[in-house]
Protein backbone atom coordinates (compact mmCIF):
# COMPACT_ATOMS: atom_id res chain seq x y z
CA UNK A 1 0.00 0.00 0.00
CA UNK A 2 2.83 2.27 0.93
CA UNK A 3 4.77 1.25 -2.38
CA UNK A 4 0.97 2.71 -4.22
CA UNK A 5 1.31 6.25 -2.54
CA UNK A 6 4.96 6.59 -3.37
CA UNK A 7 3.90 5.80 -6.66
CA UNK A 8 1.58 8.50 -6.49
CA UNK A 9 3.14 11.10 -4.83
CA UNK A 10 3.23 13.49 -7.42
CA UNK A 11 -0.86 12.90 -8.20
CA UNK A 12 -1.67 12.82 -4.60
CA UNK A 13 0.24 16.35 -3.85
CA UNK A 14 -1.67 17.61 -6.33
CA UNK A 15 -5.05 16.60 -5.72
CA UNK A 16 -7.62 18.94 -4.74
CA UNK A 17 -7.96 18.19 -0.96
CA UNK A 18 -11.45 19.30 -0.59
CA UNK A 19 -12.47 16.40 -3.34
CA UNK A 20 -12.74 12.41 -2.41
CA UNK A 21 -10.12 11.47 -4.73
CA UNK A 22 -8.14 7.77 -4.33
CA UNK A 23 -10.95 6.98 -2.56
CA UNK A 24 -11.00 3.11 -4.09
CA UNK A 25 -13.48 0.92 -5.91
CA UNK A 26 -17.26 0.90 -5.16
CA UNK A 27 -18.49 -1.51 -2.37
CA UNK A 28 -18.62 -4.85 -3.94
CA UNK A 29 -21.72 -6.00 -1.49
CA UNK A 30 -23.44 -2.42 -0.55
CA UNK A 31 -26.07 -4.20 1.33
CA UNK A 32 -23.40 -5.28 4.02
CA UNK A 33 -21.58 -2.48 4.42
CA UNK A 34 -24.52 -0.90 5.30
CA UNK A 35 -25.14 -3.92 7.64
CA UNK A 36 -21.48 -3.40 8.95
CA UNK A 37 -21.71 0.13 9.20
CA UNK A 38 -25.07 -0.11 10.99
CA UNK A 39 -23.13 -2.87 13.87
CA UNK A 40 -19.96 -1.03 14.25
CA UNK A 41 -21.77 2.26 14.83
CA UNK A 42 -23.89 0.73 17.50
CA UNK A 43 -20.60 -1.38 19.29
CA UNK A 44 -19.20 1.91 19.85
CA UNK A 45 -22.04 3.67 20.83
CA UNK A 46 -22.67 1.07 23.09
CA UNK A 47 -19.47 1.64 24.64
CA UNK A 48 -17.92 -1.59 23.04
CA UNK A 49 -14.54 -1.75 21.15
CA UNK A 50 -14.68 -3.15 17.77
CA UNK A 51 -11.06 -5.19 16.36
CA UNK A 52 -10.29 -6.18 13.47
CA UNK A 53 -11.28 -9.77 13.70
CA UNK A 54 -14.47 -8.76 15.13
CA UNK A 55 -15.35 -7.04 12.32
CA UNK A 56 -14.19 -9.91 9.75
CA UNK A 57 -16.33 -12.61 11.97
CA UNK A 58 -19.60 -10.38 12.00
CA UNK A 59 -19.36 -9.44 8.29
CA UNK A 60 -19.16 -13.47 7.55
CA UNK A 61 -21.86 -14.03 10.09
CA UNK A 62 -24.19 -11.64 8.29
CA UNK A 63 -22.89 -13.12 4.86
CA UNK A 64 -24.47 -16.15 5.68
CA UNK A 65 -27.59 -15.00 7.47
CA UNK A 66 -28.59 -12.74 4.51
CA UNK A 67 -26.55 -14.88 1.83
CA UNK A 68 -29.54 -14.72 -0.95
CA UNK A 69 -30.14 -11.14 -0.34
CA UNK A 70 -26.37 -10.46 -1.22
CA UNK A 71 -26.08 -9.26 -5.12
CA UNK A 72 -22.55 -11.40 -5.20
CA UNK A 73 -21.54 -14.34 -4.39
CA UNK A 74 -18.53 -15.64 -1.50
CA UNK A 75 -15.75 -17.66 -2.80
CA UNK A 76 -17.24 -20.98 -1.72
CA UNK A 77 -14.49 -23.50 -1.52
CA UNK A 78 -16.39 -26.94 -2.18
CA UNK A 79 -19.41 -28.58 -1.09
CA UNK A 80 -19.72 -31.35 1.59
CA UNK A 81 -21.97 -33.45 3.40
CA UNK A 82 -21.88 -33.62 6.84
CA UNK A 83 -20.29 -37.04 7.02
CA UNK A 84 -16.85 -35.58 5.37
CA UNK A 85 -16.72 -33.50 8.16
CA UNK A 86 -15.17 -34.31 11.49
CA UNK A 87 -17.27 -34.68 14.68
CA UNK A 88 -15.81 -33.23 17.76
CA UNK A 89 -17.82 -34.84 21.01
CA UNK A 90 -16.37 -32.16 23.53
CA UNK A 91 -17.50 -29.26 21.37
CA UNK A 92 -20.46 -30.99 20.02
CA UNK A 93 -19.91 -29.63 16.41
CA UNK A 94 -18.55 -30.49 12.97
CA UNK A 95 -15.52 -29.43 11.70
CA UNK A 96 -13.61 -29.44 8.51
CA UNK A 97 -9.86 -27.87 8.01
CA UNK A 98 -9.57 -25.31 5.57
CA UNK A 99 -6.74 -25.02 2.47
CA UNK A 100 -5.55 -21.68 4.01
CA UNK A 101 -5.23 -23.82 7.15
CA UNK A 102 -8.36 -22.09 9.19
CA UNK A 103 -11.20 -24.40 10.13
CA UNK A 104 -14.95 -24.49 9.40
CA UNK A 105 -17.43 -25.55 12.21
CA UNK A 106 -20.78 -25.33 13.04
CA UNK A 107 -22.81 -27.15 15.07
CA UNK A 108 -25.58 -29.80 14.35
CA UNK A 109 -28.74 -27.12 15.02
CA UNK A 110 -26.70 -25.00 13.04
CA UNK A 111 -26.22 -27.35 10.09
CA UNK A 112 -30.05 -27.68 9.72
CA UNK A 113 -30.71 -24.40 9.89
CA UNK A 114 -27.58 -22.96 7.02
CA UNK A 115 -26.18 -24.16 3.89
CA UNK A 116 -23.21 -21.82 3.77
CA UNK A 117 -20.62 -21.98 6.91
CA UNK A 118 -17.32 -19.58 7.16
CA UNK A 119 -13.82 -20.44 7.71
CA UNK A 120 -12.50 -19.02 10.89
CA UNK A 121 -9.15 -17.51 9.31
CA UNK A 122 -10.13 -16.73 5.54
CA UNK A 123 -13.25 -15.17 3.55
CA UNK A 124 -13.95 -18.95 1.64
CA UNK A 125 -17.27 -20.62 2.60
CA UNK A 126 -18.36 -24.46 2.23
CA UNK A 127 -21.32 -25.25 1.10
CA UNK A 128 -23.04 -27.82 3.28
CA UNK A 129 -25.48 -30.62 1.44
CA UNK A 130 -28.52 -32.11 2.23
Amino acid sequence: MIRDWRKQEDQLQKADKSKHTFRGNAAKWPQLDVAMKEWITNHRNNGFTVSTKMIIYEAKRIAVEKEHELTQGWPVDAQVSLEDMAWNLNDHCYSLICRCGGKYTVSQKEAEEVSLVCCDTCSLLIEILR
